[in-house]
C-alpha cells in the first residue's frame, strides 16, 4: 500500500542546526521525518543576506574544523573559507589587547594590578558566595578588581542584556567558560606558561577555522537538504505553521498546505512559538533577547588587526564586530563587517545604535575613515534570557509539552543557552543517534 503523503513517524518544527542533526539520526534508524519551518530555507539563524554588493549574516560565520556536520554532509567543507582566527578586545581602559585576555599587557606588565588582584582574589574567597549567581561566580574566581578591570563585567552585561547578579548558575556552566576564564589561579598557570613559551594571551589566539561559503550560508545548507533528501527526510519550509495537537493516531501539524500527522513531534523551535501553536500562549513567562545586526562597510584606517573584536569597554551598546572583508575581500575599496547590539525589553533602533557604535569606536581611534550602514537585521529570540526564575519556569514548560507528546531539544526548545553547533548536533546524536554512523549511506557525492 502507498504511505500517506502526509503521515509520518516524526514531523521536527524548525530547520536550524538541532532540527536538521535530529533529521538525519531519526531517518537513519529507518524513521519516516518530516522537517517543517517557517523560513524560507533550512539553516534557522544562520541567515546571509546581500545589501548593496556586501554580503552579511546573522551572527559568527565560523566553525572549526572537527565540527560533526562536515562528516554528516560529506563534501559540504569544501565550499568554506579556510582561516585563520583571531581575536581581540577593547579594554575598559581603552586599549586593543588579544581576547579573552593579554597575560603580559594586563598583569606582567603591572605588579601593582598583580598584587591588587591577588589581594582582592583572597578578600573575595571569604566573603563572596560561589554560586549565587553569574557575577557572584566570576567575582569568587577572579576577584572583584580583576573582574572589572578586565572588562568581563562589562561584557557580560552587553552580551546578555540585563545585570550579570540577575543571571542564574546555569548559565554560567554554559557560556563563556567562566569556569576557566575567570579563574585567576589558571590566568597565573598560563603566565607561567607564556614566559616559558614566550606567548602573551590566555588560550589559542590563532586557531585554524572555516568561514561560511563566499555565497553566503545558503550554499551549505543546501547540501544539508540534498543529504537529508536522500535519506528519505521531507523537507518543507516555508510551511506556514498555524497549530498543534493532539488526536487519535498521535499529533497534527496544521499548516498553510494542509495538515500533517505523526507518532511523535520533536520541537526545536521557540517555547513563545509552540505553546503558540498549542494554543496557550499565556503559559510562558520566560524572556529573550533581541540581537540586532549592522551592516557595515567602511573605508580608511580601522587601526586594529583581528577579524573579531570584542567591547569589554565600559561604553558602546554594541558587543562583538566581526569583518567580513578580512576573508571575503574588500567591495570597491571598502571592507565590510557586522556589529551585533543584544536588546531586552528595548525596540531595537538601528540608525541610533548605529551612530553610538561609530561615536564610541571613533572616540577610540578606531575606524578614522568613512563609516557606513548599509542595512540592518533583527532576530528576535536571539539568546534565552536565564534570569533566577527562568530555570524552574523552562522545566515545568518542557514537562508540559511531554505530557502532549511533544519533545524539545535544541537552543531554543529547550530555553537553554548552547555555545557552539557542534554541540547541538552532539546532543542530537547522544538522544537519537546510538550506534548509527555520522556518515550517511545514500547522500549523493
Amino acid at each position: 500500500m502507498p504511505q500517506d503523503s502526509n503521515n509520518f513517524d516524526v514531523i521536527i518544527l524548525g530547520a536550524g542546526v538541532s532540527g536538521l542533526a535530529s533529521a538525519f539520526f531519526l531517518s537513519r534508524s529507518g524513521l519516516r521525518v518530516c522537517l517543517l519551518d517557517d523560513y524560507p530555507s533550512p539553516g534557522g539563524n544562520h541567515i546571509s543576506v546581500n545589501l548593496n554588493g556586501f554580503t552579511f549574516d546573522i551572527g559568527s560565520i565560523f566553525f572549526f574544523p572537527d565540527n560533526p556536520q562536515f562528516k554528516m554532509y560529506p563534501d559540504s567543507a569544501k565550499f568554506f573559507v579556510p582561516v585563520r582566527l583571531e581575536m581581540s578586545r577593547i579594554t575598559p581602559q581603552g586599549d586593543v589587547r588579544p581576547y579573552p585576555l593579554s597575560v603580559r599587557d594586563e598583569l606582567l606588565k603591572h605588579p601593582i594590578v598583580f598584587l591588587r588582584s591577588l589581594a582582592s582574589l583572597a578578600f573575595s574567597r571569604l566573603a563572596v558566595k560561589s554560586d549565587e549567581n553569574a557575577e557572584s561566580y566570576a567575582i569568587y574566581h577572579m576577584g572583584r578588581y580583576f573582574y572589572r578591570r578586565s572588562g568581563l563585567e562589562n561584557y557580560l552585561s552587553r552580551f546578555y542584556g540585563v545585570n550579570p547578579s540577575s543571571i542564574n548558575m546555569h548559565f554560567v556552566g554554559r557560556r563563556m567558560n567562566l569556569a576557566e576564564l575567570s579563574k585567576l589561579r589558571a590566568i597565573m598557570r598560563n603566565l607561567l606558561k607564556s614566559m616559558i613559551r614566550g606567548r602573551t594571551s590566555t588560550g589559542c589566539s590563532k586557531p585554524s577555522a572555516l568561514a561560511r561559503p563566499p555565497e553566503g550560508f545558503s550554499r551549505h545548507y543546501e547540501r544539508v537538504a540534498e543529504v537529508l533528501r536522500a535519506q528519505g527526510v521531507d523537507i518543507r519550509c516555508a510551511a506556514g505553521l498555524k497549530g498543534l495537537r493532539e488526536n487519535e493516531g498521535g499529533l497534527e501539524v496544521n499548516t498553510v498546505s494542509g495538515k500533517l500527522s505523526a507518532k511523535r513531534v520533536l520541537n526545536t523551535l521557540p517555547l513563545k512559538k509552540v505553546f503558540e501553536l498549542i494554543g496557550k500562549p499565556e503559559l510562558v513567562k520566560l524572556s529573550s533577547s533581541t540581537l540586532c545586526t549592522l551592516c557595515c562597510s567602511s573605508s580608511g584606517p580601522r587601526n586594529f588587526q583581528t577579524a573579531v573584536l570584542y567591547n569589554f569597554h565600559e561604553d558602546g551598546a554594541w558587543k562583538r564586530l566581526t569583518m567580513h572583508s578580512d576573508y571575503y575581500g574588500t567591495r570597491d575599496g571598502r571592507d565590510f563587517f557586522i556589529v551585533e547590539v543584544t536588546l531586552v525589553d528595548e525596540k531595537p533602533e538601528p540608525h541610533r545604535l548605529f551612530d553610538d557604535f561609530v561615536a564610541h569606536v571613533q572616540q577610540l581611534g578606531l575606524f578614522l575613515g568613512d563609516i557606513r550602514l548599509e542595512g540592518h537585521m533583527v532576530l528576535d529570540f536571539a539568546y534565552p534570557v536565564c534570569d533566577m526564575q527562568a530555570e524552574k519556569h523552562r522545566i515545568e514548560l518542557i514537562e508540559l509539552l511531554e505530557q502532549s507528546g511533544i519533545e524539545s531539544i535544541g537552543r531554543q526548545g529547550l530555553f537553554e543557552y548552547i555555545p557552539h553547533s557542534s554541540i547541538a548536533i552532539e546532543a542530537a546524536h547522544k538522544r537519537f543517534g546510538d550506534g548509527i554512523p555520522w556518515v550517511p549511506f545514500n547522500g549523493p557525492m
